[in-house]
């Protein structure tokens, strides 16, 4: 049996048993691929696994109409940690999901600079062996250069990069954990209307900030980019340095509160490196 048919088995006997009402996956419709709610063996014909469409958000308005609606959800290793994310923010409310894991090929995690493509828990496809852990080729390139720039050179290296945004909200619309009620980065008392691009540094060192305990390392901010900022490489380093100072990575723990939302005796710097 391929994935996709162990895939669509799957779905069945969860929606059969009466565990899940619907699940929540991709599709092809008219040569794209859509979310899409599954709910019979008809709507499965068109069941998509191989790409990957950020499902988190879609998650958020599905609750939001259904609270009580018992569902499962197809995800790969980003999708996990942004719905774990999102229950730490109240946006979703883990307990009526069903998660499902899909193992992302290691072409697609690739494609991502996936430092952990794989669920906590993989029931579709095969885990990868090892996690592919970023950078990689072009990637690595620029993180190993920047790496080696003085402090002026990584300034002058943004400060091109930022000059390119024409403050489409692209990177926050298609974040899976960006998901404040009332956005900072549309009040005039830090980034000024009408302006493109933006001041240096504040809109984009603001969103950077709000998303250092969130961000999974989708890299789906840098995906939507129209002008093709390299935004993944930033948010790669932020990830790092949480890991280093308070040993925690968005979305790997449920139990695990952010760092930045507690004291530091909740959660000490490591003082052996600082």
């Amino acid at each position: 049996m391929n994935f996709e048919d162990h895939a669509k088995e799957l779905i069945l006997s969860l929606i059969d048993s009466g565990e899940v009402e619907a699940v929540l996956g991709e599709k092809t419709e008219h040569g794209r691929v859509i979310p899409a709610l599954f709910k019979t063996k008809q709507d499965l014909e068109n069941l998509v696994l191989s790409s990957k469409y950020g499902v988190a958000q879609t998650v958020i308005e599905i609750q939001k109409t259904n609270p009580e609606q018992k569902l499962g959800v197809i995800v790969h290793g980003c999708d996990e940690r942004a719905l774990i994310e999102l229950a730490k923010q109240n946006k979703v409310d883990l307990s009526k999901l069903r998660l499902i894991g899909v193992a992302c090929s290691e072409e697609n995690a690739r494609a991502c600079f996936c430092y952990n493509p794989n669920p906590s828990r993989v029931e579709i496809g095969m885990p990868l062996e090892g996690l592919i852990i970023a950078p990689q080729g072009e990637f690595e390139v620029q993180i190993d250069a920047l790496e080696k720039m003085t402090v002026n050179e990584k300034l002058e290296f943004w400060k091109y990069q930022f000059s390119k945004c024409i403050k489409c909200y692209a990177c926050r619309d298609n974040c899976p954990t960006c998901v404040c009620d009332q956005c900072i980065l549309e009040d005039d008392m830090w980034v000024k209307k009408g302006v493109i691009p933006p001041e240096f540094p504040s809109f984009h060192l603001i969103r950077m900030y709000h998303m250092t305990q969130k961000c999974t390392g989708c890299g789906e901010c840098e995906a939507a980019c129209p002008v093709e900022i390299p935004l993944l490489t930033i948010q790669y380093q932020i990830i790092n340095d949480m890991i280093d100072l308070f040993e925690f990575e968005a979305g790997e723990s449920r139990e695990q509160l952010p760092p930045l939302n507690t004291s530091e005796e909740d959660v000490p710097l490591r003082g052996d490196e600082c």
